[in-house]
């Protein structure tokens, strides 16, 4: 298999670990607004919360679970490896 260029490690390291985040912050906002829920100015801050506890809970399931949760994450992009930059 081809090695994966510099630039489309970085691409799918973002989608990855933003992509989910973003969504869930969103949803959880607009929610958040149309039922009339006032939380002040810690209404951002849960909503951002929930995103983030959202791509949290996926990446467990992701690593414990199956792989394939991996996709709510990215789509089509895998699971990243490493290889050891220094030793075995």
């Amino acid at each position: 298999m081809a090695e994966e260029s510099k630039s489309a490690q970085v691409t799918d390291a973002v989608v990855r670990t933003t992509l989910l985040p973003l969504v869930v912050t969103l949803i959880v906002d607009v929610v958040l607004r149309t039922t009339g829920v006032d939380l002040g100015g810690y209404q951002t801050l849960v909503a951002a919360g929930a995103g983030y506890a959202g791509y949290a809970i996926v990446r467990f399931l992701e690593v414990y679970a199956s792989p394939k949760w991996g996709y709510i994450l990215g789509l089509h992009i895998a699971q990243p490896t490493y290889t050891p930059r220094y030793g075995k």
